[in-house]
């Protein structure tokens, strides 16, 4: 989720504590929500009006944010030396890897009209 919005002071919030009041609300029914946002950020006006912010952007995104579309990559087998991926990429090398992904340097070949190929280095992630 982005970070927390500016509040009336124009200081941010802590993000630990408003993330922790959102997530714990969308653990609450929604027709107990607004007694347990009440509760919990006692009379912060501005605090709640933060919370509901975010509360309000996870409907709109109909939960995208903790309940992503698309399934995760994490159970799928990395590529190994010799493999070729699409018909296209035959992975030459692990290159190196973080949090944003693993990077291979692959071949690149695709046919040419002539019935020859076409064969370069490229990097994959």
């Amino acid at each position: 989720m982005p970070s927390a919005p500016p509040d009336s002071d124009g200081a941010e919030r802590d993000d630990e504590l408003v993330m922790s009041l959102v997530q714990h609300a969308l653990e609450h029914p929604v027709t107990e929500r607004a007694d347990y946002l009440s509760r919990a950020c006692a009379g912060d006006g501005s605090l709640l009006d933060q919370v509901q912010r975010y509360l309000s952007w996870d409907e709109r995104m109909k939960g995208f944010l903790l309940h992503p579309r698309c399934p995760s990559l994490a159970d799928e087998p990395l590529p190994e030396p010799g493999q070729l991926l699409e018909n296209r990429f035959r992975i030459i090398r692990r290159v190196g890897g973080g949090g944003m992904g693993t990077v291979y340097e692959a071949q690149y070949g695709n046919c040419c009209p002539d019935g020859g190929s076409l064969e370069f280095p490229v990097y994959v992630k």
